[in-house]
């Protein structure tokens, strides 16, 4: 996660943990599409890799 902040300008963890505590609508979408990602990646990952 360090080296993914440093390259993209910004900070995803930031983002979500701002946009969450502010209540703000962006927070919210991304924390859900954070875990919608992590549950579709770990699916491939464990279909492919393992």
């Amino acid at each position: 996660m360090g080296y993914g902040a440093r390259i993209s300008f910004g900070c995803n963890i930031g983002a979500l943990f701002s946009g969450v505590a502010s209540m703000s609508l962006h927070g919210w979408v991304f924390m859900v599409f954070i875990f919608v990602g992590a549950f579709i990646g770990s699916k491939l990952l464990v279909k492919y890799f393992m």
